[in-house]
């Protein structure tokens, strides 16, 4: 698979990271869930990357 095509897949676990932080981490001014989902995002895209790469090996 081409590695922007993997890329874009990796990017589709945000939203999905922004909905549970928003849940998670109720606040009425959004500050701190936006905080905390960019945080989880950083991590979460690289893995959600990589693991991809390694299905199709």
């Amino acid at each position: 698979m081409h590695p922007l095509v993997r890329a874009l897949l990796a990017f589709a676990v945000t939203p999905a990271v922004f909905a549970v932080s928003f849940v998670l981490v109720p606040d009425p001014t959004g500050a701190a869930p936006v905080l905390v989902a960019l945080a989880a995002s950083a991590v979460a895209v690289p893995v959600a990357y990589r693991a991809i790469a390694r299905a199709e090996a």
